[in-house]
């Protein structure tokens, strides 16, 4: 019964065409207009000053202090951590505190660094043309 209802809906696909999939001819090729690309010796100058420079940010450093925080805290925290021991006469209660600490250091690495390279993201580095350097 899957396979009949797979082909149908094959053939069903298969025998419209959808808008996404014509080739309209309107868009085979695009040239500017003249008016825009101008020509002379100044056109370099022109073209040049179109161009943006990517936008500065702290993505790399919020990367980096959010994983180092937060993997400290986190290996901290799983250090501390101890499961429950059992409460049957003689069993063994050795929590693996080394273990908790590594697994939840990582983990907490992994989100601090990705919520610091989030908020990096959207703080931008001062721009060194106003700040005066070079």
């Amino acid at each position: 019964m899957h396979r009949l209802l797979q082909s149908a809906g094959f053939l069903l696909l298969s025998a419209t065409t959808l808008p996404a999939q014509q080739n309209p001819q309107d868009f085979e090729s695009w040239n500017a207009p003249a008016a825009v690309l101008p020509a002379g010796p100044g056109a370099a100058a022109l073209r040049m000053t179109s161009v943006q420079v990517p936008r500065r940010d702290y993505r790399y450093e919020g990367l980096a202090l959010g994983g180092i925080v937060f993997g400290a805290l986190g290996a901290y925290v799983g250090s501390q951590v101890a499961e429950a021991c059992p409460t049957v006469p003689g069993a063994d209660c050795g929590p693996d505190r080394l273990g908790n600490a590594v697994a939840v250091g990582i983990a907490a690495a992994a989100v601090g660094g990705g919520l610091g390279y989030l908020i990096g993201r959207l703080s931008s580095k001062p721009d060194s043309a106003l700040a005066g350097g070079p």
